[in-house]
């Protein structure tokens, strides 16, 4: 069977597509990079969990290997990478996550796949790779991958796939793909939040309020809920608060 090595964070995208090629008679290997970030502990258990529902489905027909969790301290310095990462971020603000994902990838010579989605509001991604030298689309072997002939797109971007469709797919897309598969359990699992509030979604982190945004709002307790609408409603206030808080940050340096 065809190995796929997949990056799987626990949240919506990379779990979408653990749980398309679940239904393929395929091996998955699943790759988790740890950090000291507050989310890592609630992310790897998102992922027991959802492994343990993946594969009691009937529909299931892949082999899932164990997650290899890799801290990123295990990653080692590679200065041509983080270099190139470095002048695409002045470029189009590429997250840091790339240069961690494309030295892992690059030490242990992996092609990885990422599950990114079409984000119609604005996608880093989707902008880094239009505008530099855009992107390769395989339909035979269902992935896009960036066009490299430029040298840092390539030594960031060569080891690493986008599968389609959910490349082309936004998260509400998604949503409708879980329900159509009778997914809800799955659905109701994924983990996202940033920054946790006594284990459970904060509300106001950007992902929480992505995952409001599209419906479902169902997964953030009631009161950080009803905190999110309060800042929402009144989001001069809370710009003023929050710069208040900057000056004061200042003055006690």
């Amino acid at each position: 069977m065809k190995k796929i090595n997949i990056l799987w964070t626990g949240g919506l995208d990379s779990t979408y597509r653990v749980l398309e090629l679940s239904r393929h008679e395929v091996i998955i290997q699943p790759y988790y990079l740890a950090s000291v970030n507050p989310s890592t502990q609630y992310e790897l258990r998102a992922i027991t969990e959802l492994t343990e529902i993946i594969m009691k489905r009937q529909e299931t027909k892949c082999a899932l290997l164990p997650l290899i969790v890799v801290s990123k301290n295990q990653i080692q310095p590679n200065d041509a990478i983080t270099n190139a990462w470095k002048n695409l971020y002045k470029k189009n603000h590429l997250g840091s996550q790339y240069d961690h994902v494309a030295r892992f990838a690059n030490q242990y010579d992996l092609v990885l796949e990422l599950g990114i989605e079409k984000d119609p509001k604005e996608s880093t991604i989707y902008r880094c790779l239009e505008d530099n030298g855009g992107f390769i689309i395989n339909e035979k072997e269902g992935y896009v991958m960036a066009h490299c002939e430029e040298e840092d797109m390539r030594l960031v971007f060569s080891n690493m796939r986008f599968p389609l469709p959910l490349f082309n797919m936004t998260k509400q897309d998604e949503i409708k793909q879980y329900n159509l598969w009778n997914a809800g359990e799955v659905l109701n699992r994924v983990w996202f939040c940033y920054r946790p509030v006594n284990g459970k979604p904060c509300g106001l982190c950007d992902p929480c309020q992505t995952y409001i945004e599209v419906g479902l709002e169902n997964m953030i307790p009631p009161r950080r809920l009803a905190l999110y609408n309060l800042r929402k409603n009144n989001a001069n206030l809370f710009s003023a608060l929050r710069d208040i808080k900057h000056r004061m940050k200042k003055v006690i340096k």
